[in-house]
């Protein structure tokens, strides 16, 4: 799993905890004879926290800024920013809320014996949507992809704690990444014959084929669950094929090169706003621990 999928929402949060949690330190060896090469060494680690953080955040509000938004229509191959409307592609709703969407992230957490919340279950869907604008639909693969949900929502009952993130049907989505035409080369046959390997190899891993498709969750998947797993493989392979009848299709997916693959139901202007805050925020502590660093080298010698 790729850092970046996790770091936009962990990241900032872990680094100001981390500042905390130094700084605590920092405090109960005030009086410490040693206490000039303690606190070298903790404003050391903060500065470093804090610039990685920092670069985290410059290259995202750098690569949001430096590329214009394009229709789909007039988008050109390669790596493009899209806005337009989300739109499934097949039928999906979110597991807490039950509503619409392209896009969801689930976790469950329940307390264990000593009262400690712990993780218990997790799902994020991987199907792919539809992105639409005045001038075109374009298809987005999600797999890859730093994902920023557009709500959030919780709820407690019964020692557990319901997490849940989405992008719901309909609501404005931007996309960072790489624009490719495609177009069906396969024909019926062959798509069939594809479409059962892809099954295959999805039930081989037994646990990961239940989480995704056992909707129900009575620990089987039945005959209508079935069908919608075939129909997520046959998606999947049209996705990778284009469409039957020959025409041409727009996927914008993960770029080859490794580039910032981003799905926000943010706008830009939030996302740039977003990054700007953090990135003055990171900035502003790295002096800070700079100098705080330097002063007791200094100080020490």
């Amino acid at each position: 799993m790729r850092l970046g999928k996790w770091a936009n929402r962990y990241l900032n949060a872990l680094t100001l905890a981390g500042h905390c949690a130094l700084a605590l330190a920092a405090l109960t060896i005030l009086h410490d004879s040693e206490r000039h090469q303690v606190w070298f060494a903790l404003a050391l680690i903060s500065a470093t926290l804090s610039f990685s953080a920092w670069l985290f955040n410059l290259r995202r509000l750098l690569a949001i800024s430096e590329y214009p938004t394009s229709t789909i229509a007039a988008a050109a191959q390669g790596y493009v920013e899209l806005v337009g409307g989300a739109r499934q592609m097949l039928p999906m709703k979110s597991p807490l809320q039950g509503r619409e969407c392209v896009w969801y992230r689930y976790w469950v957490y329940a307390k264990d014996s000593n009262g400690i919340w712990c993780l218990q279950h997790y799902q994020s869907s991987e199907e792919a949507f539809e992105i639409e604008d005045a001038t075109g639909r374009c298809r987005v693969d999600p797999q890859g992809a730093e994902l920023i949900a557009a709500e959030r929502h919780s709820k407690r009952q019964h020692d557990h704690h319901y997490i849940e993130e989405l992008i719901p049907e309909g609501k404005s989505v931007y996309v960072l990444g790489q624009l490719q035409t495609i177009s069906e080369a396969a024909n019926a046959q062959q798509i069939r014959q594809e479409v059962g390997q892809l099954l295959a190899e999805w039930k081989k891993s037994s646990v990961s084929f239940l989480r995704r498709f056992d909707r129900d969750g009575n620990g089987e998947v039945d005959m209508d669950e079935w069908e919608q797993a075939r129909a997520h493989a046959r998606l999947e392979v049209l996705q990778q094929k284009g469409v039957l009848g020959g025409e041409e299709v727009q996927l914008i997916h993960a770029p080859m090169d490794g580039r910032l693959f981003l799905i926000s139901g943010l706008s830009p202007y939030e996302l740039r706003s977003r990054y700007k805050y953090w990135v003055a925020l990171h900035l502003l502590f790295f002096l800070g621990a700079a100098l705080l660093a330097y002063s007791q080298a200094t100080g020490g010698l």
